[in-house]
């Protein structure tokens, strides 16, 4: 089980654990009512770094770099 956080639209914020960032996701699209507009979720890493998933509303050139070399990492 992994950290994430979850931050919904109008600014709250959990903190949950998940066996997966898909897992994360369909539990924070839950919570918004069916809705992921707007909706961020990190995991956080062993240092309490966040890291983005892949809904995350960060759309800094960074994150989305972040989010690819994540994402091959994992089907390496």
């Amino acid at each position: 089980m992994e950290k994430y956080k979850i931050t919904l639209p109008e600014g709250t914020s959990t903190v949950g654990e998940f066996e997966s960032d898909r897992d994360a996701i369909a539990h924070a699209v839950k919570l918004n009512h069916g809705c992921s507009d707007s909706v961020s979720v990190s995991r956080i890493d062993n240092t309490g770094k966040l890291i983005p998933t892949m809904l995350h509303c960060d759309s800094s050139p960074q994150a989305e770099n972040h989010r690819r070399s994540s994402n091959s990492a994992q089907h390496a």
